[in-house]
């Protein structure tokens, strides 16, 4: 569902997430083995390679990155020249952010410093992905925005406890059994 609707293939993918738990599995070796996409692995979460972050989307011609909420900080804190915004806005074709809450103000500013629109989804290990965020989406900065519900996927708002409270239900061929 991802690579549809996304529609691109190979890409040069920077993995960002350790493959050892089944969402960094998903985004980083099976989206883009499927897609027929290059994997760029590094020991991300070093010291060394937040300060290299834009040196290696440069010079392996990165033009999809998982972002996620503390990297997008870390990168905003440390900010770059002028010329590396610039010259590193235009590689990066998708710009994926996930597994934790992003606030819109962050998404914002990013987008202000470096250009790039990052692009939030929704989703748990057991149910993969539930919505997805279009580069073209005119709800991007409105709050509680993570993307469209993607086909085949149906959400809904049950109540729980006499109204007071409601959960999210998910129905879907994606979803792990027993879920």
């Amino acid at each position: 569902q991802f690579i549809k609707f996304y529609k691109f293939k190979k890409l040069n993918f920077l993995s960002t997430f350790q493959t050892s738990y089944i969402g960094g599995f998903f985004n980083s070796f099976l989206i883009p083995l499927f897609s027929n996409s290059n994997i760029i692995f590094f020991d991300f979460f070093g010291g060394i390679d937040i300060f290299n972050f834009w040196k290696h989307i440069n010079n392996y011609k990165i033009s999809a990155v998982w972002f996620t909420p503390s990297v997008v900080k870390s990168l905003l804190k440390l900010d770059s020249s002028n010329e590396i915004k610039i010259h590193i806005s235009s590689k990066i074709k998708f710009p994926f952010c996930g597994t934790a809450y992003l606030h819109k103000k962050l998404k914002k500013e990013f987008f202000k410093i470096f250009n790039i629109k990052l692009l939030e989804n929704y989703g748990l290990s057991e149910t993969t992905f539930v919505s997805l965020e279009k580069p073209n989406s005119k709800n991007t900065y409105k709050t509680g925005f993570v993307g469209s519900i993607i086909n085949n996927v149906n959400v809904g708002l049950k109540d729980i406890n006499r109204g007071t409270h409601k959960e999210i239900h998910v129905n879907s061929k994606y979803i792990f059994d027993g879920y």
